[in-house]
């Protein structure tokens, strides 16, 4: 039975819930919905030397690594203290436990322990855009990195195992795509103008060589490799056309033997032994990664016929496991296997939501909705509308929508309000919870760009526009341009009524006299409210007739008194908040999402605000609660996370009672495909046994130090009480779970 397990691991005290300890039964958590650890594009899979430990990098500081091929992963945030500005392009190891990761920043990180701790070796820019493109080595002490830096690229060079770098002179190029080694005197270098350096001599002399005309290096997505001491393969893209070219002299002549015309993307030679590989292709053409196979060490190439392929976009990097088997990562973390060299790719997970987090509606007793700018289905953008009727533990997707610019709001779980554009303003409306959707053509076209929907009641609405004002009193049957189509010079973003008279509207002022706007007809006009200053707010939210807030970047306004007046609230944060939305459940809680610090809560009515630690790098966009504890938080590239315990994570300082420490805890309870296991004394490490309601193991693995939580796949698993058991040496402890 398959399974796998991501660990979080991390060298800070915190970066799950709970990480420093809890001190009361009924601690508050967030529950993270999205099986993955870390839901950020992955560049650059391999496979570290000598102990066939997996290795991944990409965006927002993530390197993930990975034992057992895949099967469970452990996630080290910002390596060498990097900030989340830091994209990782690649690694290279020279042996299982000395290795470089490269990427933003001009930056070389080195590490030697296999991985787990690292330090940087060179840092070229303090500009994240500028970047390591690749980076490979001779032998242990000589090795090269390209590096780009705005419209330059440079070699750079070290002769001490990495320990220093300096930039190469006497090979000249403008630019420069990727290098390649086959031992330590053979090496190629890529260029522009269909330029190949090639050296005998361990990089001590190179020489030029021109590939034919009908070659157009597009830089990284051109790339080298050796499948021996003599024969290389470029892959390129030639004439807009994929191509591979093959040398079996060194890189002194080269024969195009591959030629492919399906809008490509980067794509890799990869080979199971001397004369048996497979060339992966991500095209834009039915969005899809297309295998092709040789049997003659790359002579020729026949397409094979997948039963089952992998997204074109979460196909950007791919790694070969053994005889058969590869691994694809990709785009927000995917992870595929191909056990039979990529005729069939299974996830080594099952996405729930796609695409970033546009707004959420939760209601009791716990159905919620989310609006993304993704359903995840093909390559062409669609929004998606997902529905959960067990408190957004499950998501099932009932809407894709191939307009552009689309808004929705809904008033109850059937009643929805939705507008788009598709060559014209398009409003739709539905009472079957979006079964079926009954349409409106506006005839505004393309003079209004539009960026919210918001109803009072099913009569009343508005949609906030750049510089513009839209009102209907008929369920959107017809609408009016409330400033009779003369801007208001504000980029409208958000709107909230006070009653059914009162509203306020947000957004940029543009050089107008105030960000935010107010009526006190229902809409019909509007002024500027020139007490709250500033040049941008996100959201407006009323919690009644009476308490109301404004907020943006790192501030938030409140009412008591129906918007006569404002006053500034505490956030209490000690970095930057770009906050997106805020939601109160009752007159005192209260939660606010942005970017930034991700979350902050009240407790005293918006007066003052504290940080929530939830483990997340992803911004957020939505939150929502149905009561004081149960309520969802949904952001960047489909991350969703839950509470039903009020979502805190700070400490106590003073608990009612001693209580000792749970060693695990284990969530959700009931589980449907999947488990989270959080330890509460990382520091040591144990072995976590999974026992079937008959006593039989089904599942056994270690957890190593420092290692916060895991998430166990146990989808396939037959219904029943399971016992989860875990010995650390000096503590043994067992939890039960219900699996669905």
């Amino acid at each position: 039975m398959q399974f796998f397990v991501v660990r979080i691991f991390t060298f800070s005290l915190v970066v799950f819930a709970f990480a420093l300890g809890v001190v009361a039964q009924n601690c508050g958590r967030w529950e993270r919905v999205t099986p993955l650890p870390q839901e950020y594009n992955l560049l650059s899979v391999e496979v570290i030397p000598e102990s066939r430990t997996l290795i991944a990098t990409g965006e927002a500081s993530t390197l993930i690594m990975s034992d057992d091929q895949g099967l469970t992963w452990e996630v080290i945030r910002n390596p060498a203290g990097m900030n989340f500005s830091f994209t990782g392009n690649g690694t290279f190891f020279l042996d299982q436990y000395t290795g470089f990761l490269y990427g933003g920043f001009s930056a070389i990180l080195k590490t030697g322990d296999g991985g787990y701790s690292w330090n940087t070796v060179f840092q070229g820019s303090s500009d994240a855009r500028d970047v390591i493109l690749t980076l490979e080595f001779a032998d242990s002490q000589h090795g090269y990195a390209i590096a780009q830096q705005g419209f330059q690229c440079f070699l750079l060079e070290t002769f001490d195992a990495g320990v220093l770098w300096e930039a190469v002179g006497p090979v000249a190029g403008s630019s420069f795509s990727d290098i390649a080694f086959a031992n330590s005197q053979t090496g190629i270098i890529l260029a522009d103008t269909n330029t190949v350096f090639s050296t005998m001599d361990g990089g001590n002399t190179w020489n030029a060589m021109h590939l034919p005309d009908t070659v157009s290096f597009l830089g990284s997505q051109s790339g080298v490799t050796f499948l021996n001491d003599s024969t290389a393969f470029i892959t390129c893209m030639s004439r807009q056309q994929a191509a591979i070219f093959r040398s079996e002299d060194y890189g002194a002549t080269w024969d195009c033997v591959f030629q492919d015309w399906r809008y490509p993307m980067k794509h890799e030679v990869l080979f199971f032994n001397s004369m048996e590989g497979i060339c992966v292709l991500p095209t834009s053409y039915g969005y899809n990664v297309t295998v092709f196979s040789t049997s003659d060490g790359g002579l020729h190439w026949t397409e094979v016929t997948p039963s089952n392929s992998v997204s074109w976009l979460e196909g950007q990097s791919f790694v070969v496991l053994d005889n058969q088997k590869v691994i694809a990562v990709g785009e927000r973390g995917a992870i595929h296997l191909s056990d039979n060299r990529g005729v069939h790719w299974v996830p080594l997970f099952t996405r729930m939501v796609r695409g970033n987090s546009i707004n959420s509606w939760f209601f009791d007793p716990g159905v919620c909705l989310l609006h993304t700018d993704s359903d995840g289905d093909g390559g062409v953008a669609a929004y998606g509308l997902y529905q959960s009727v067990d408190s957004a533990r499950t998501w099932t997707k009932t809407g894709s929508f191939w307009q552009m610019e689309v808004c929705m709001d809904f008033l109850s779980p059937d009643t929805a309000f939705m507008l788009a554009t598709d060559m014209d303003k398009v409003l739709s409306r539905t009472t079957d919870g979006g079964a079926s959707w009954e349409e409106f053509f506006m005839g505004f076209g393309g003079q209004y760009e539009h960026h919210a929907l918001i109803f009072y009641d099913f009569f009343n609405g508005l949609i906030l526009c750049n510089g513009h004002i839209l009102k209907t009193t008929d369920a959107g049957e017809t609408w009016v341009d409330v400033n009779a189509g003369n801007s208001l010079s504000v980029d409208f973003q958000s709107a909230a009524y006070c009653t059914a008279q009162r509203i306020f509207a947000t957004g940029n002022n543009a050089g107008s006299p105030s960000a935010v706007w107010r009526s006190d007809d229902g809409g019909d006009s509007w002024n500027p409210v020139t007490s709250i200053t500033g040049e941008s707010y996100r959201t407006v939210y009323f919690f009644d007739d009476n308490m109301g807030f404004i907020a943006g970047n790192n501030a938030i306004v409140k009412t008591v008194d129906g918007g006569d007046t404002w006053y500034q609230v505490d956030l209490n944060v000690s970095g930057s908040m770009a906050i997106e939305q805020v939601h109160f459940p009752t007159s005192a809680t209260g939660y606010a999402v942005g970017d930034g610090i991700k979350v902050v809560k009240t407790t005293d009515g918006g007066e003052t605000w504290f940080p929530l630690d939830i483990g997340l790098t992803s911004g957020l966009t939505a939150v929502h609660f149905y009561n004081e504890n149960s309520g969802i938080v949904a952001g960047q590239n489909g991350v969703v996370f839950i509470t039903h315990t009020g979502g805190e994570t700070f400490i106590e300082t003073y608990p009612a009672a001693p209580v000792a420490p749970c060693v695990i805890s284990v969530y959700p309870n009931p589980a449907v495909g999947y488990l989270t296991l959080v330890f509460t004394e990382p520091e040591q490490a144990g072995e976590v046994q999974l026992i079937h309601p008959n006593g039989v193991e089904v599942m056994r693995f270690t957890h190593k130090c420092y290692v916060n939580s895991m998430i166990i796949n146990i989808s396939g698993f037959p219904s029943g009480t399971y016992l989860v058991r875990y010995c650390n040496g000096s503590s043994d402890a067992v939890q039960k779970v219900m699996i669905r």
